[in-house]
């Protein structure tokens, strides 16, 4: 009887990962065409003041991550962000797989300061894709994070979005990440977060920080793989207990942070605008 159930949850495992890889080698296959990369480490870019000058700060700060798979529900993802009690009042919102109007029209609509910076043109939907930091608080200090290493398929490179953000004179420094799937090998994946942290090293001045968005985590292993790099940096894994944070049952979505105490985090679900899950956490306002 143990070697039957042995084999059993042997071959649900099995199933599971064939399962997971025929989701990303089918989005892949769908849109295998070449990408036009963005390059440059500082174009295009693209940002608005849209906030209110002067936004009344709480006793918390409230940071969400959401993929928003191609941009293509934006008016949903709209819905979603305004009718959630978690989500509605966010100080900050890391968006990825941007196209440029589905950014401006979010920041417009909810009345958000933003910086975009697209990653490449993709050539399935003729648009630009890429990652937008969203803030009602003053955002400075932009910059776009080259990641390392192509996708082998549609050979598209990654980005990583950083920016700061103040408030009540406190500088917070945000970076919003989309690393790369399955498709590239682990130690490829691991090299585009070694990026990340020699990047960030080099502002170790940073009392306090949010690192967040999608890490495309397989597993727990590489989650915690990931957590090490960034541990030496003095950045926590905020949202460890969160749970899976996509409709294809994997912990994809994170937010790090330093120098903040974590009140509360976690996923909004159900969603219709996407196939991962909004992610949020609150935080304690800087001392």
């Amino acid at each position: 009887m143990r070697e039957r159930n042995t084999v059993l949850t042997n071959s649900r495992s099995l199933l599971f990962w064939l399962l997971i890889v025929s989701v990303f080698m089918g989005n892949a296959l769908t849109s295998c065409a070449v990408h036009m990369n963005y390059l440059e480490t500082d174009a295009p870019k693209y940002r608005e003041d849209l906030a209110d000058p002067s936004p009344r700060f709480q006793d918390t700060l409230t940071v969400v991550t959401f993929n928003i798979a191609y941009a293509k529900e934006i008016d949903l993802a709209i819905e979603e962000l305004c009718s959630s009690p978690r989500l509605r009042d966010a100080d900050v919102i890391l968006l990825q797989e941007m196209d440029l109007e589905g950014t401006q029209k979010i920041a417009r609509t909810l009345k958000y300061n933003y910086v975009y910076y697209p990653a490449v043109i993709h050539p399935r939907y003729n648009k630009k894709f890429g990652n937008a930091i969203l803030s009602r608080w003053p955002i400075t200090d932009e910059a776009k994070i080259l990641l390392p290493h192509e996708n082998p398929v549609r050979k598209q490179r990654r980005i990583a979005v950083s920016a700061t953000i103040t408030i009540e004179n406190k500088p917070i420094k945000i970076v919003n990440v989309h690393n790369e799937t399955i498709l590239l090998r682990r130690t490829k994946k691991l090299d585009q977060v070694d990026a990340l942290v020699e990047y960030i090293s080099r502002g170790q001045e940073a009392d306090y920080m949010i690192v967040g968005g999608d890490f495309n985590t397989v597993g727990q292993k590489e989650i915690s793989t990931v957590a090490g790099r960034f541990e030496p940096l003095g950045l926590v894994l905020a949202t460890a207990s969160v749970g899976m944070t996509s409709k294809i049952f994997l912990r994809l979505d994170h937010i790090y942070t330093k120098g903040l105490r974590v009140i509360d985090a976690g996923k909004q679900k159900p969603t219709r605008a996407s196939d991962h899950f909004p992610v949020w956490i609150q935080v304690e306002r800087p001392s």
